[in-house]
């Protein structure tokens, strides 16, 4: 695997922890994207608990 651009001894201390910071910043937002995706598929599957309930209370007699 390629070094990370902040490791590029030609790039100045400046520009290498802006670059840090950068990639960072762009693993944060992967994480981020996972974690909605999991809450996302969290939401999906309650929901469809929820209309199994549903229907179990309206098989039961219990609403109309």
């Amino acid at each position: 695997m390629p070094p990370l651009p902040s490791e590029n001894p030609d790039y100045t201390t400046v520009q290498q922890t802006a670059l840090r910071r950068y990639e960072r910043a762009v693993e944060a937002v992967a994480l981020a994207k996972k974690k909605l995706e999991t809450a996302e598929n969290d939401l999906e599957a309650t929901e469809l608990r929820l209309e199994g309930a549903r229907a179990g209370v309206k098989d039961a007699g219990v609403i109309g």
